[in-house]
């Protein structure tokens, strides 16, 4: 009975087309019950293979005493292994049928260091590279120190050429400090080039936007500036899907309407924002504070203060952006960082020497020994600064997936996969790429908890602002104690904008 079905079926296959995907062409598995004579249905697949001009090309050994099951895999080159596989399946004496599937290690760059990634792990990195690599026609704008674009390891995914410091408006864009050029390299250092790194994507293009000094510090109209050039980018047409801003500030402002579309950092960002292309992706910060809650207490920033208790941390704290993410920094446990900031839209590896020792490696600006030695600069270091960057590779990774989509679309792709087993929601970007996959057609394509309003200037309550109370201190002192308003003033009380580089 067998005998005659495979012939038949075969020759039906005859009439088919050569077919292949994810499997080797023409060969199909098949799992047949067992004979009542040892033997009998390998000699059946064998005798009908010679017949048919198919092949028998393989039979596999039982696979226990109590399982003695025929596999055998089956070739006939004018077969369609999958329409084969379901007319076997008819088969009452075929137990199992199916394409002889190609198997793929889950992807694994063969970049020196990357075993040290435990942060690509832990994020589920592998499983996503099975589907996606990255693309150089998504840009992600790094409003930082800077990139070192002489990295070896940076170089081909550094778009240099649209560089722009923010502090001397000029093109002169390279790090000199080494925090902008470690954010970088976890987004997107060269990946599978058997050298250093890799970063979230293998492909893409990085734009530097220094916004910081050597120092790690820069101005309120620094990074203004530096987030007005990317917008610039964006209305020539460049396809800008992220800004990485691992920066924070502290302000007693607290952040609701009235206080926030006065802003005028808050109003830059609404301009990325309203584009509904980039999603503008922000460190939680680093000093166990929760986001967009007061502080409690007064912190100290070597001899000056950082911030009174009512204060808020910037830009985390901002509201009414459709298209922006908070992120803290998780140890390699999964937990919330000790040092981390809380209440964050999504965690994200930051690294924790203090609970497991953990710190992120990843790029740092070249030296003349490694440049004499032809090496990548590396560097391990931790913060909320290296958790926000694997979120922004993961979004500029799903926009190359699908390019069509709207920021805020990927922005739920990325928030509805977390895995809530960890932390805040650990980042998932294999979940990530699959939700996208299966709910791309059917997401929402804007944010509904923006301000529409925020440009009807005649709407505000004048006297819903802060009145700068610093809690007793003094505010000559030159300390930080809040923000001074005009009509569209850029000029800050509080001057200083503090990146950690723990």
């Amino acid at each position: 009975m067998l005998k005659k079905i495979i012939l038949t079926l075969l020759i039906i296959s005859l009439a088919l087309p050569v077919y292949a995907e994810n499997y080797i062409a023409g060969d199909v598995i098949v799992v047949i019950k067992p004979s009542s004579s040892d033997g009998a249905g390998t000699l059946s697949a064998a005798s009908f293979a010679s017949s048919t001009g198919a092949v028998l090309t393989k039979t596999f050994p039982a696979l226990s005493e109590k399982n003695n099951e025929i596999f055998a895999v089956i070739h006939s080159d004018d077969a369609n292994p999958e329409e084969l596989s379901r007319e076997l399946l008819k088969n009452p004496d075929v137990i199992a049928a199916s394409p002889n599937y190609i198997v793929r290690a889950a992807a694994i760059p063969n970049d020196t260091r990357y075993s040290e990634l435990w942060g690509m792990e832990n994020i589920n990195m592998p499983s996503a590279w099975d589907k996606e690599t990255g693309s150089d026609n998504v840009y992600v704008a790094i409003v930082d120190t800077g990139i070192d674009w002489g990295n070896p390891d940076l170089t081909a995914n550094t778009a240099s050429e649209l560089g722009y410091n923010a502090l001397n408006s000029s093109s002169s864009a390279r790090d000199d400090n080494g925090h902008g050029t470690h954010v970088a390299g976890t987004i997107g250092a060269v990946g599978n080039n058997n050298l250093g790194i890799t970063g979230v994507n293998w492909n893409v293009k990085m734009i530097p936007v220094k916004v910081l000094d050597s120092d790690g510090y820069g101005s309120i109209s620094s990074v203004i500036g530096g987030v007005n050039y990317v917008a610039s980018l964006m209305s020539q047409g460049y396809n800008v899907r992220v800004v990485n801003n691992s920066l924070e500030t502290y302000a007693q402002l607290t952040p609701n309407y009235n206080n926030l579309v006065r802003e005028p950092l808050w109003r830059a960002f609404k301009v990325i924002d309203e584009y509904n292309r980039a999603i503008i992706v922000v460190a939680a910060g680093n000093h166990e504070t929760a986001v967009g809650k007061p502080t409690t207490r007064t912190e100290y920033d070597g001899n000056d203060v950082l911030f009174y208790p009512g204060y808020y941390v910037y830009p985390a704290s901002f509201t009414g952006l459709n298209n922006m993410l908070t992120v803290s920094a998780c140890a390699q446990n999964g937990q919330v960082s000790t040092y981390s900031n809380t209440n964050a839209n999504i965690t994200a590896p930051g690294g924790d020497s203090a609970s497991d020792g953990s710190l992120i490696l990843s790029t740092w600006p070249q030296t003349l020994l490694t440049n004499i030695l032809g090496e990548v600069s590396l560097n391990s270091i931790q913060g909320t600064s290296m958790a926000t960057p694997h979120v922004a590779g993961a979004v500029a990774l799903l926009a190359a997936h699908d390019n069509s989509m709207t920021a805020y679309q990927i922005k739920t792709c990325i928030l509805e996969s977390r895995n809530m087993n960890y932390a805040e929601g650990l980042l998932d970007v294999a979940a990530a790429i699959e939700y996208q996959e299966a709910y791309s057609s059917s997401l929402q394509r804007e944010g509904t908890g923006g301000y529409d309003d925020w440009r009807n200037y005649d709407a505000k309550d004048n006297n819903d602002n802060n009145n700068n109370n610093n809690n007793g201190s003094d505010s000559s002192s030159g300390e930080c104690n809040g923000f001074t308003w005009g009509a569209f003033a850029i000029i800050m009380f509080c001057p200083l904008v503090k990146k950690f580089m723990s």
